[in-house]
């Protein structure tokens, strides 16, 4: 289309072709590129399982263990243990299973209190005393922010920090000290180079 200006002073426009719709053609599907590494999504919020078979001669309907149900939480959770029962058998609990979560006994999957003490319940009405005890356990990031994922600075690295500044803070002083000094004797070096010369 263009436009032109005839002897009469109007102006006509002049269509020299009309473009005829095109046909869109289908964008080719996506090539995805290669990841370096594989993402996999796994339905199990644990870090480790501990596995412990136990011994049950006691009459505790839940072998000594002494539970609490968080909130939101998928399982019971070991708060602590009655002295003198079956799980107070368990050499350094304290250390390797205290507030981990009880998520099998034996075959049965436990989400509940309730369903503790019914696991170790038809245990015995099988007559096993063995009872073996899934403890379930997460282990804290070192370092880690545990909800906003940044880096923490624990007392210790901040008392290094501190002792560290003051050393630096002189070394950089005692560096532009040097600096200076020898600016100014290359200074005075060549303005004695210069009155030598005259």
């Amino acid at each position: 289309m263009y436009v032109s200006t005839g002897k009469s002073g109007y102006t006509s426009i002049t269509i020299s072709q009309i473009s005829q719709p095109t046909t869109k053609q289908p964008m080719p599907h996506a090539i995805l590129p290669t990841m370096p590494y594989n993402i996999i999504l796994s339905n199990d919020p644990y870090d480790d399982v501990i596995q412990l078979s136990i011994l049950d001669f006691g009459t505790h309907p839940y072998m000594g263990l002494i539970l609490q149900q968080p909130p939101h939480a998928l399982a019971p959770q070991l708060s602590d243990i009655h002295p003198g029962e079956p799980c107070g058998r368990i050499q350094k609990w304290k250390s390797t299973i205290k507030g981990a979560y009880i998520t099998q006994i034996n075959e049965h999957i436990i989400t509940t209190i309730t369903e503790v003490q019914q696991a170790i319940q038809a245990c015995h009405d099988n007559g096993i005393l063995e009872i073996t005890i899934n403890f379930s356990i997460n282990k804290p990031v070192s370092g880690i922010h545990p909800t906003e994922g940044i880096p923490i600075l624990f007392s210790d690295q901040l008392n290094f920090i501190s002792e560290t500044l003051p050393y630096l803070h002189l070394q950089r002083n005692t560096t532009i000290l040097e600096n200076d000094t020898t600016n100014q004797t290359n200074s005075t070096t060549l303005e004695n180079g210069t009155n030598a010369a005259h």
